[in-house]
């Protein structure tokens, strides 16, 4: 049984366009999802004026294959077939993780207004009392424990530890507001 073909993304470049499309997984990014995030990643090397050369494998195959490993907390090694390899998943991955901008929290910081609170645990306080608004930060961790990467510490480099728990709450986000 031959399965359909699956067209190229947009994102594609223009001399990868016979060879593959877009795997689609449950941790794959939407249209809508990679409208939001496209424009957030930081800009290949080729063209933000440092040289290099151009990128071999489309951005979002790349980002669905890091999703893919957060999700399933697989190791790198362990990717199927249909992303790139996992030497270049992970280079990227160790890239982006070190020279991201830090441009989504700025983001939803300015689009958002997310009003940001510290509740503090009130002094000479014992046993359990109810805090204001705690049940947000509880469902946000239940949100980052659904991506197996993140429900035990498998990475030996705390910036990566990060950037995976950064990934999860990424993915959870864009994948909230392209349901709005």
């Amino acid at each position: 049984m031959t399965s359909s073909p699956i067209p190229p993304c947009p994102s594609c470049p223009p001399h990868s366009a016979g060879g593959h499309g877009c795997a689609v997984y449950p941790s794959s990014v939407t249209d809508a999802e990679w409208a939001t995030l496209e424009p957030l990643l930081p800009a290949p090397g080729s063209t933000a004026g440092r040289g290099g050369r151009p990128e071999k494998h489309c951005r979002r195959m790349i980002v669905d294959a890091i999703l893919y490993i957060v999700r399933g907390g697989i190791a790198w090694r362990q990717l199927p077939m249909e992303f790139p390899p996992a030497g270049t998943v992970y280079a990227v991955f160790a890239r982006w993780s070190h020279s991201y901008p830090g441009r989504l929290p700025v983001w939803a910081k300015d689009v958002l207004a997310l009003p940001m609170q510290i509740v503090k645990r009130i002094p000479g306080a014992t046993g359990f009392h109810v805090r204001p608004r705690v049940w947000v930060v509880e469902r946000s961790f239940a949100w980052i424990n659904k991506h197996r990467r993140c429900v035990r510490d498998y990475e030996t480099r705390p910036d990566h530890h990060e950037a995976m728990v950064h990934i999860a709450t990424i993915a959870t986000m864009t994948r909230r507001l392209a349901r709005t």
